[in-house]
């Protein structure tokens, strides 16, 4: 679980929660979530973005 604000994500199940309701979204804004989240540390490009999604 990824826990970020008041928001978690489930990377596994692929499921967003916020204060542990469930948030409706769509799998690649989830991935491109994911990617962002996971590589916060750095910049990422265009084409990592389209490459991830």
């Amino acid at each position: 679980m990824i826990s970020f604000g008041n928001f978690q994500i489930d990377p596994a199940t692929h499921r967003l929660f916020e204060d542990g309701r469930p948030v409706k979204i769509e799998r690649i804004p989830l991935d491109m979530l994911l990617l962002l989240i996971r590589r916060r540390d750095s910049v990422v490009s265009r084409q990592e973005i389209a490459d991830a999604v």
